[in-house]
């Protein structure tokens, strides 16, 4: 007997330019996108077309008839699909475009109100499940163990959605609280240094190099990472470099699954009722906060604690 298929909607009309994130919900053989909402109907109707799915002249209806709700976009409308949703209690998955827009002050009004009702909300931080994130996750679990200090390259820059997506990632993949923060302005780099400590008794450290012009689509393009065990480098999403013991494997992550794919996966499995850990508003509440304490020490100078 096969899984319960969970029929989502989708609020806001996707781009074309974005439309493989969709593809791979189509993928997933316990979710059916079965509606979609925007307020102009011409790019409802083609996005209905392209995803097979019905057009929904009406938000509530949308939100009646599905049980879990993708926002894709949500155009002058602000916050009010979000919360729209989340007082009918559709578990809620926010994509990108969507939490690009979004200030701290609508993070805290939306983690409040999904507190309040009970509702399940999931933001879209699908640089999380890159291939070789996922790959560096398994290794510091098991033969590298944990990270002490590692250099990155970010193709964001200070002040965009992009700094904010990397700040998010080194607290991801270090697995420990953020303390304070320093900005060197003269190369555009940022040093993050976290609660956890190293076996000298120092804390564990980032330092990240954005560039202004990106040069790909991946937030993290490179990364050179020590492990207590071990040493890793990333380069883009699907190659991965790890050294243990004088020992040195080089992997393609090619066949892995994407992002999205991981992503909606998840989004399901919450859906069906599965203890499966996904992130949080508060994820990116606590990145704001980071850029914060960036802006302070941009402008004053020096280490600034968190």
């Amino acid at each position: 007997m096969g899984l319960p298929v969970i029929k989502l909607g989708l609020v806001g009309a996707i781009a074309e330019t974005a439309m493989n994130v969709l593809n791979s919900l189509l993928h997933q053989p316990r979710l059916q996108l079965t509606d979609i909402y925007d307020p102009c109907l011409a790019q409802a109707q083609e996005n209905a077309q392209h995803l097979d799915a019905s057009y929904s002249p009406s938000l509530d209806g949308l939100l009646r008839r599905c049980q879990g709700v993708v926002i894709g976009d949500v155009k002058w409308m602000g916050l009010e699909p979000i919360l729209r949703a989340i007082e009918m209690q559709r578990s809620t998955l926010i994509l990108q475009r969507v939490l690009s827009q979004l200030q701290p002050a609508d993070l805290v009004r939306l983690q409040q109100s999904a507190a309040e009702s009970g509702t399940m909300m999931m933001p879209d931080l699908s640089y999380r499940w890159a291939r070789s994130t996922l790959r560096l996750r398994e290794l510091t679990a098991t033969q590298l163990g944990a990270i002490e200090f590692m250099e990155l390259t970010s193709q964001g820059n200070s002040q965009n959605h992009e700094e904010l997506m990397t700040f998010d990632w080194c607290v991801n993949v270090m697995q420990s609280e953020c303390r304070s923060a320093e900005v060197l302005p003269e190369n555009n780099t940022v040093v993050l240094k976290f609660r956890r400590l190293k076996r000298d008794g120092q804390p564990v450290s980032a330092v990240i190099h954005f560039q202004e012009e990106p040069q790909q689509e991946m937030i993290i393009s490179d990364a050179r990472i020590d492990c207590r065990h071990g040493r890793i480098q990333i380069t883009g999403e699907e190659k991965l470099e790890w050294e243990v013991d004088r020992h040195r494997i080089c992997e393609s992550l090619v066949s892995d699954r994407t992002s999205s794919h991981v992503m909606f996966d998840l989004f399901g499995r919450r859906l069906a009722g599965g203890i499966v850990p996904v992130p949080e508003i508060s994820d990116l509440i606590k990145a704001h906060e980071i850029r914060r304490v960036c802006v302070i020490s941009r402008t004053h100078g020096g280490e600034v604690s968190l």
